[in-house]
């Protein structure tokens, strides 16, 4: 070092010197010794991290102890520039925290803005750049001229305008200026035309200038002093953009795109402040300004910021991709509360015949691409979870709207994308090579976001103000939607069909409805109405139910493909009764009281599911002879309804039922289970059974037939299909309570002649003493008719003479024979109450009563 400053001359300053020395130190150190010092451990073979440590620790006396002219302003940059390399190497040994890593970032950021100060007026700068602006008439071909040539003589134009004003400047000045394209776009036709007219460009810039009335070297010194400014900041930001593309850490990325953010803001102050805005564009790329502030913003999580160079971008393309590129940025840091809370809900006014940008619309259509574009990327592994959820940011948007149409549509498009995530078509991995586990994972989490957009759109839709606004095309997620146009054509159908982005196959509870649509659906098939999505709700839930239960398949499309008559079937036969009574009664309530075929749906599902899912259960543990083939493949479903699900049906909190003796643990649960299985039929019975359809009777036939007739029916079901027999004004077997004429035909069919007997005895005699005082007041006009059904008690009585002459059982003969005496008699009691009465309506015809 010492040796270095001998050769220095006397009119070199101390300074001057020391910098030289370093250099010079640095090339000996690391050029000739480098081996040498990373065998001794000093440095690593790559020497540049430490070159900078060196010269920073040399330089930085000079920073401290500043000195005027351009001398200080090259230390600045040089320390810049090593401080930014400090930085990196600091933070990746974890030798220097983010807050004061931040600080220095904003010191070396602060040392090349050094020396960026002028003063000047708008005036001026906006004569120069006009007049640079207005081509001259002359050119020449690109032929004639190579780019360096050009590049070469405009760099000389820079250096006239500042010899010419004799402004002093430092040829990397000069170069920043020529870098800035809008001025180099400026210059260039000049001296094209300068190459012409054999002249030299500076002159004829003056001479332009002369036109304006305005001193030109003067308007030429401002204009320098300004390009130099502007360029200086330009040089800064693309200095500190070069140290940040270096970083890798995130954190340090960030506090990196801060001080971006604010160098480029400062850019755009100074035009502001030396120009005017019609002038901004003839300068530099304004609105590329305005993007990058955006871009560092965006980086730096400077949402405000951020949001606020999205809407002065004067672009009106830029704003609204770059607020796009903002809505996911925060959606995907999670910052989705500060998006609703303070830049969504108005609309900026377009300016020069623009449209208006309605931020709402915009953000809307961004999660809705997104949320598509995050389906398409596990299509081909629905086992890859996504990492954002923008189906569920996408319904946060249109709620806090207050929008609850849309709302509803975000969420059936939730659904709409889960079913993207089940194996239609070949391109899917084969989910059966999965691991079981890793399988029914998924499976439970398609489900559940099933549901979820099942019934949370189905309560959605009720918010709706106008009750004629309740519907949803599903896949559809426009602002209005028309079902159908004046000009609705198959093209434009199929061009509407073409948005829903998800095809699914017939059954599949989402997307279609139970119709042969399949995949061409036109709109019309995807029309979901309040209760087509309250019907879907019910749907979804009842298919979850299964899909959570061990004895059902693994396979989830199968679960999904089910039909409805599938799901009522499956639901009581796994113990789910009310699952599968609130779907069958929405189904009903759907069809708006139609009956399909002539049958009602509810009463249908009903009296199936206590025909073939309940009874049989009632049998096989209430009576134990009765013998129900039950398939060796069923053991398990023999289980079902459990005891604690028949004990939460019923409402029975009993721990456990005392025993009357003793009993083994199994025979002890089969006997509770039946005693809850009976009072659950009753309960059901009693509750949707009417004289209007025909679950009783159903029941009363599905009992005798599982036990093939040797158990008598239940007396509550018995009373309940012959309805109140006590009354005198009932009609007899025409009783509006009861089907006494169903269930006497059926004690015929499977031979409980007994049986038969005694329900015409109890029909016809009933309260005795009072049909015998009404006798003979009884009119047809009034109502007072009555129904036997003869033909029946005929069959009834033959039977009984058939069986009587084959039969050798003469207890039972015994008992057949005294049942068949006591109805014998209260038919001939009948037969004297009607004599009665055709005596009574003769009386009153005579007597004109």
């Amino acid at each position: 070092l010492s040796k270095q400053r001998k050769t220095t001359t006397g009119n070199i300053s101390l300074s001057q010197s020391t910098i030289k020395a370093s250099k010079a130190f640095i090339r000996l150190a690391f050029n000739q010794c480098l081996e040498g010092f990373a065998e001794l451990g000093i440095v690593e073979p790559e020497c540049s991290i430490d070159t900078c440590r060196i010269s920073l620790r040399l330089l930085a006396p000079m920073v401290a102890f500043p000195a005027d002219g351009p001398l200080h302003k090259n230390r600045c940059n040089e320390a810049a520039h090593f401080l930014l390399s400090e930085i990196f190497m600091l933070f990746k040994d974890n030798l220097l925290s983010l807050q004061k890593a931040t600080e220095l970032q904003d010191h070396a950021s602060t040392l090349l803005k050094i020396g960026a100060c002028v003063r000047s007026d708008r005036k001026s700068i906006g004569i120069f750049l006009n007049t640079l602006n207005d081509l001259p008439d002359q050119t020449i071909s690109s032929d004639t001229a190579s780019e360096n040539f050009l590049d070469t003589a405009i760099v000389d134009v820079i250096q006239d305008i500042f010899d010419k004003t004799s402004t002093p400047v430092q040829h990397d000045d000069v170069i920043n200026i020529v870098s800035m394209e809008k001025i180099k776009m400026l210059l260039r036709p000049w001296v094209m035309a300068s190459y012409n007219l054999k002249t030299d460009v500076i002159s004829m810039i003056i001479a332009s200038l002369r036109k304006s009335g305005e001193d030109p070297i003067s308007i030429l010194r401002h204009s320098a002093s300004v390009l130099l400014l502007v360029s200086t900041l330009v040089a800064r930001v693309k200095v500190l953009e070069r140290n940040c593309a270096m970083v890798t850490y995130p954190a340090l990325k960030g506090s990196f795109a801060k001080v971006l953010n604010a160098a480029v803001n400062d850019v755009i102050d100074e035009i502001q402040n030396h120009t005017n805005a019609t002038d901004y564009n003839l300068m530099i790329e304004y609105p590329a300004l305005w993007s990058a502030i955006f871009r560092y913003a965006l980086q730096g999580h400077c949402w405000e910021d951020a949001f606020e160079a999205c809407l002065s971008n004067p672009v009106k393309e830029r704003q609204i991709k770059n607020f796009r590129r903002l809505v996911i940025a925060m959606v995907d840091a999670g910052n989705i509360g500060l998006l609703l809370d303070k830049m969504i809900f108005y609309t900026v006014k377009g300016e020069d015949g623009h449209k208006d940008m309605d931020l709402y619309e915009v953000a809307a259509a961004a999660l809705v691409e997104a949320s598509q574009e995050a389906a398409s990327d596990i299509t081909s592994s629905r086992f890859a979870p996504a990492k954002v959820d923008y189906r569920g940011c996408l319904f946060a948007l249109h709620a806090g709207y207050g929008d609850w149409r849309r709302s509803c549509q975000a969420l059936d498009f939730l659904g709409a994308l889960s079913l993207h995530r089940l194996p239609y078509s070949e391109n899917f991995v084969d989910t059966e090579c999965m691991p079981s586990p890793e399988r029914k994972e998924v499976n439970n989490q398609i489900m559940e976001e099933l549901v979820l957009a099942a019934v949370t759109s189905a309560q959605l839709i009720q918010l709706v103000n106008n009750p004629d606004q309740r519907y949803i095309v599903s896949g559809e997620l426009v602002t209005a939607q028309v079902l159908l146009n004046e000009n609705h054509s198959k093209a434009s159908e199929e061009d509407l069909s073409a948005k829903i982005s998800i095809e699914c196959d017939e059954g599949v509870a989402m997307n279609a409805k139970n119709s042969p649509c399949g995949h061409t659906m036109n709109r019309i098939c995807r029309l979901y109405t309040a209760k087509d999505l309250l019907l879907r709700a019910k749907r979804m839930v009842a298919l979850q139910t299964l899909q959570k239960d061990a004895l059902s398949p693994e396979n989830l499309v199968d679960i999904l493909h089910s039909s409805d008559t599938a799901i009522i079937d499956a639901l009581p036969r796994l113990g789910y009764f009310e699952h599968a009574i609130s779907f069958s009664h929405c189904k009903k309530e759907n069809k708006d009281g139609a009956k399909p075929q002539g049958q009602d749906v509810f009463i249908d599902a009903m009296s199936h599911m206590l025909c073939k899912s309940l009874a049989p259960v009632v049998v096989a543990l209430s009576i134990p002879l009765a013998a129900i083939d039950v398939n060796a493949t069923d053991f398990e479903l023999q289980a079902r309804p459990t005891r604690d699900q028949l004990r939460l049906l019923t409402g029975d909190g009993r721990l456990s039922r005392p025993r009357d003796s003793w009993q083994s643990e199994g025979a002890h649960n089969s006997a509770q289970r039946g005693a809850l299985a009976i009072d659950l039929l009753r309960l059901y019975t009693e509750s949707f059974a009417a004289e209007a359809n025909s679950i009783a009777i159903d029941l009363a036939a599905e009992l005798l037939d599982l036990d093939h007739g040797r158990a008598k029916l239940p007396s509550w079901l018995t009373i309940l299909i012959q309805g109140n027999t006590y009354s005198s004004d009932t009609g007899l077997f025409a009783k509006n309570g009861g089907n006494p004429t169903a269930l006497l035909k059926l004690y015929i069919n499977y031979g409980l002649y007994v049986d038969g007997c005694e329900l015409v005895t109890s029909v016809l005699r009933g309260d005795e003493i009072m049909r015998k005082n009404a006798a003979t007041a009884r009119l047809p006009e009034k109502g007072n008719i009555d129904f036997v059904p003869y033909e029946k008690i005929d069959i009834l009585w033959n039977n009984i003479e058939s069986y009587l002459r084959t039969s050798q059982d003469m207890e039972a003969k015994s008992k057949l024979l005294l049942s068949r005496s006591t109805m014998q008699y209260a038919l001939e009691k009948h037969f004297q109450l009607m004599k009665f009465s055709e005596q009574g309506l003769l009386s009153a015809r005579v007597h004109g009563r």
